[in-house]
């Protein structure tokens, strides 16, 4: 019984990433997946695995940073989380960010940072979806 519970939280984990990263992409200037569904689940699959993997050990190894900053580190383990997603993924990029009302456009470097930000708040906003 234990064993389908844990899979259902599983296959529900798997499904917020594909809608948040097909979300991210659609709603995001400069995230994209090439419209390819196979990169777009592969992308789902690889993000859970080092959500599930990694980021439990860089919130440890991190802890003192984030008792220091409040916990706003959290922000940077999930920066490098996307960004080696984004390297292990074929298909899936992120472009450099562009500052519209001042056309200033921040090296590709700080797109991770600003993409996950925005990740993270597309996230934030689906987690008050009901439950399924």
């Amino acid at each position: 019984m234990l064993v389908f519970f844990r899979m259902g939280r599983i296959f529900k984990s798997f499904l917020f990433s594909i809608v948040a990263l097909f979300g991210a992409a659609q709603l995001i200037e400069g995230f994209s997946f090439n419209n390819d569904l196979a990169t777009l689940v592969m992308a789902a699959v690889v993000f859970g695995i080092v959500n599930s993997f990694l980021k439990p050990i860089l919130k440890l190894v991190t802890l003192p940073f984030n008792i220091a900053t409040f916990g706003l580190f959290s922000s940077i383990i999930n920066i490098i989380l996307l960004y080696i997603t984004i390297n292990v993924v074929p298909g899936l990029s992120i472009a450099a960010f562009t500052i519209p009302p001042l056309e200033i456009k921040l090296p590709l470097v700080y797109s991770p940072l600003t993409r996950s930000l925005q990740l993270i708040s597309l996230s934030w906003v689906l987690s008050f979806l009901p439950q399924l």
